[in-house]
Formats: structure tokens, C-alpha cells, sequence
């Protein structure tokens, strides 16, 4: 039976976490429709070692292998990265939780396999300011900007993202996520901790859902994450659905469930599954600009959409400008710095495309993505 490009890139993909050959017809042709999907997913280390596991190592290009190379390069260094902001949080007597990719990739085949843009590190609040001080004087990263529940550094290879809080747009998440550090503890009697078994798999759930519901979709990576912990960790599943019962995010983690099943225990689709599987390969590591406009116009409709990406609300603005919510007589001056952003030449182009994709966009797509995320209780 012929496959679908879809089918053949999960093939690909199983094959590489497996480590065994799969019966699979796939031509060049194939791989170059295959590695437009995994560039966009940040996934192509993956297709590499699972073309190699079902002996095609043929049909790898040079630009494939040297791609791959450049995986195993960026992976050493946020290696050296995180063991140098480690070493100096250490000294000072920081307690910091490594997140996300940091974490996962050890439970991968190959640790470069799990690909990342940046480090994220969990602190406490209140040490902030210090850790602040520490990365610039003590290690080679420079500050770079604030976000609402983080702030952002530099080195000369690797972007860190140093969380404080997981404040996210999606309140019933960001509540559930309100007291992480109660659910972690130190490794080894050392400043660093670890989330219990539970609360990993839960956070990992709670981060992609709050992407899927901002921005449209999510991609290949935070299902293959959610296999690796289920198969090389052990952690108690009622513990987890209760944990994500209490996010609202439990008919999403139910959903990731059912697509490890059919890409990895042979299960077969439903028509929910598929509708879900479709915008994970549909689109980017955190979905697609298409799909983030439609998920914002089930929002907001109309002019109230479009005046939405002008004008902010006190609150957002807070969100995007944390010192408004130390200042908030500083909200209107932010209002009018983030139109210099919005109008600038570029920007301003950037907003016209999006706001002619928004009125292009079917109400009966707004209301089968609609349906999809009530279907997951979203």
C-alpha cells in the first residue's frame, strides 16, 4: 500500500527511536519533501539516524550530513553553556531547575537528536536579580531583553531563557504551574533540582498546550518528548491526569497518548486523532503563522482582531512591559513604543500581510479549529 508522505516521515521517525529497519518504499523525492518538514519542525537529526536505521544512508545529501554535523556542534555547546551558568549558580548558591531540552534530550537515542534554540532555567524569583548579576560578571552571557515571565541572555553561541515564574497567557495553566518548586527536588544535595517524575511530564504537557492554544499548533518534538518520558521514566499516570485535570489540559495530553500510540504501537486514527496529527505536521516547531491567525481569530473576530494587533489592553501591556506593572503610569508610554515597533516600515508590512490573511480566512476553518480544541477540552 502506498504511503503518504506523512506516513513515511512517522516511519522514518519511529526507526530512529527504535533502532530497527521498517519496510518502506521511499525515494529521493521522498526525502526532500521529508526534510522540508523536519527543517521546519527542527527535527532533521531525527531523519537522519532513522534513514540510517532503515538502510537508506543513500539518500542522504551532503547539506543532510552536514546539517547533522551542525546538530552535534550546537548541542555541545549549550552542553558547555549550561554546565558553566551551573558551575557559577553553584558558587553563589542559586538554586536553578534545568527545562525542557535540557532535560529531555538525555532520554533520546542520540542527546543531539532532542534539538533546542536556547536553554531554559527555572530560579526563584527573589534570587533574580542576583542570578542577574552572576551570568553577566561571572559567565560569559549578556543581558538581552525581559519577557513576562522571564529574561533573556546571550553568549557567543547559545540564547538562555533565565524563568522566574510561569506566568502564561492561559490562566487555568499558568494556575496549575503556580508553585513549581514544591514539586522539585535537589539532585545529589547540589543548588540543582529536578521536577518529580509526575510534575516533568506535566510541565512538558501544560508548555505545549499553551502553545497549541496560542499559537495554533505545536510540533513533531513535544510528542516525541512525551514517548521518551513514558518509556524511560517511571511516574504514577494518575498523578499526571489529575495534574493536568486541574490545568484543563487533560483531553490534550490524552490526545499526544493516542498519536504515540499510532505512530509507535500501530493503533489506528480517529477522526479526532488525525485532525490532530495533521496541524502537528502541518506546521513549524510551534505551529504555523496560518494556523496562530486562525486560533486568534476564534478569539477575536472582525475590526475587533485587527485593532487587537494595534492596541493593547493595560494588562497585555504589562505582560509585554514588565516594569509597567511596577510603574503603571509607564502604560501609555509603552503603548506608544510598541506602535514605533508596529509601524515601522517592516513591521508595518508584517501586520498588513497578517491582517489580509485574517479577513481571508473561512469562518468554517475558524469553526473546525473551534471544534478540534472543545473536542480536547481546550
Amino acid at each position: 500500500m502506498n504511503q503518504s508522505i506523512s506516513e513515511k516521515l512517522i516511519t522514518v521517525i519511529v526507526s530512529a527511536f527504535e533502532l530497527t529497519s521498517k519496510d518502506i518504499e521511499i525515494s529521493s523525492e521522498d526525502v526532500s519533501d521529508i526534510t522540508s518538514i523536519a527543517n521546519r519542525q527542527k527535527i532533521l537529526p531525527i531523519i537522519v539516524d532513522g534513514l540510517k536505521n532503515i538502510g537508506r544512508s543513500d539518500l542522504l545529501t551532503e547539506k543532510m550530513l552536514k546539517d547533522y554535523a551542525k546538530a552535534v556542534y550546537d548541542h555541545t555547546q549549550r552542553e558547555v553553556s549550561l554546565k558553566e551558568i551551573a558551575d557559577a549558580f553553584e558558587k553563589e548558591s542559586i538554586a536553578y531547575i534545568p527545562l525542557k531540552g535540557s532535560v529531555l534530550r538525555d532520554y533520546y537515542p542520540q542527546p543531539w537528536m532532542r534539538t533546542s534554540s536556547d536553554i531554559d532555567v527555572l530560579i526563584h524569583k527573589e534570587d533574580l536579580d542576583k542570578a542577574t548579576k552572576i551570568l553577566e560578571t561571572k559567565t560569559g552571557f549578556k543581558y538581552l531583553r525581559s519577557g513576562r515571565h522571564d529574561i533573556h541572555f546571550v553568549n557567543k553561541y547559545v540564547h538562555l531563557e533565565l524563568h522566574f515564574s510561569f506566568d502564561y497567557a492561559v490562566k487555568k495553566i499558568t494556575r496549575a504551574l503556580s508553585n513549581p518548586w514544591d514539586n522539585a527536588v535537589s539532585v545529589n544535595d547540589s543548588f540543582m533540582y529536578s521536577f518529580t517524575p509526575e510534575y516533568t511530564v506535566f510541565y512538558n504537557v501544560s508548555h505545549a498546550a499553551k502553545h497549541f492554544i496560542q499559537n495554533g499548533g505545536i510540533g513533531i518534538r513535544p510528542i516525541l518528548d512525551l514517548y521518551v518520558l513514558k518509556k524511560h521514566t517511571e511516574f504514577d499516570e494518575d498523578k499526571v491526569k489529575s495534574l493536568c485535570d486541574d490545568a484543563g489540559v487533560l483531553g490534550f495530553y490524552n490526545q499526544c497518548i493516542k498519536l504515540i500510540d499510532v505512530w509507535f504501537n500501530s493503533d489506528i486514527h480517529d477522526n479526532l486523532s488525525q485532525s490532530f496529527e495533521d496541524i502537528v505536521i502541518s506546521g513549524g516547531v510551534f505551529g504555523s503563522k496560518h494556523l496562530k491567525i486562525v486560533s486568534n481569530k476564534r478569539r477575536d473576530s472582525g475590526k475587533k482582531y485587527i485593532s487587537g494587533r494595534i492596541f493593547k489592553t493595560s494588562e497585555e501591556l504589562k505582560n509585554y512591559y514588565p516594569k509597567c506593572r511596577k510603574y503603571p503610569i509607564l502604560v501609555p508610554y509603552y503603548q506608544v513604543v510598541r506602535w514605533t515597533k508596529v509601524f515601522d516600515v517592516n513591521k508595518t508590512k508584517e501586520y498588513v500581510s497578517e491582517v489580509k490573511q485574517a479577513d481571508s480566512i473561512d469562518k468554517s476553518e475558524v469553526e473546525k479549529y473551534d471544534k478540534l480544541l472543545k473536542a480536547m477540552g481546550l
